[in-house]
């Protein structure tokens, strides 16, 4: 349920950016120019940090059952492999190769988590696991963006803009929502329960 829920909330958000990282640039700081150059490495540095963002349940379980040594291993291992390969990154890419490394490190980590704890549990089968918990939403919540970012072609000014933003981000939660049927499940619960309570 934890790994739905972070993937509910952090997906959208993703999504979004990953679409329309160049005019969100330029309606925040109204330079086009530095938009054109910043926006591909926003685009890779928030895909990245989604990554990561979604591995921390994994992370969490393996901390309250005091297991260190998988998170000290994924860790050497990433700062062995990955610290060399950001250096010849940013040699001969420049910033956004450091991106793309940090894409990767997010990549490993929740593949990494993932595979330990899901094996960990009794019953559960990691690939059918994290085409639930983080492929749907994700899906669902790239698909939203895509639309998003169709239409946004058809609004003018910046107030409509953002409007379309925030409409965007609130539908892209309810997607991935509605695709993740044990969390859908324990919102609906719960919100009936807080309903007849009121009554």
């Amino acid at each position: 349920i934890s790994s739905q829920l972070m993937s509910v909330l952090v997906l959208p958000p993703t999504a979004l950016i990953v679409f329309l990282s160049e005019p969100i640039f330029i309606a925040w700081m109204g330079n086009p120019v530095v938009a054109a150059g910043v926006s591909p490495i926003l685009t890779v540095m928030v895909m990245g940090t989604a990554l990561a963002s979604c591995s921390y349940p994994a992370l969490s379980l393996l901390y309250s059952k005091k297991q260190l040594r998988p998170v000290i291993t994924v860790t050497l291992i990433s700062l062995v492999a990955l610290l060399p390969l950001l250096v010849v990154a940013i040699v001969y890419f420049g910033v956004i190769g450091a991106a793309y490394i940090w894409a990767a490190y997010g990549l490993i980590t929740y593949i990494a988590y993932q595979a330990y704890v899901l094996r960990e549990i009794p019953g559960t089968g990691p690939i059918l696991s994290v085409l639930r918990d983080f492929v749907a939403p994700c899906l669902a919540s790239f698909a939203v963006a895509g639309m998003v970012w169709k239409l946004e072609g058809e609004v003018e000014g910046q107030i409509a803009f953002v409007v379309l933003l925030v409409f965007g981000l609130i539908v892209g939660w309810f997607a991935a929502l509605l695709v993740c049927k044990d969390l859908l499940k324990i919102t609906v619960v719960r919100f009936n329960w807080k309903k007849k309570l009121n009554l």
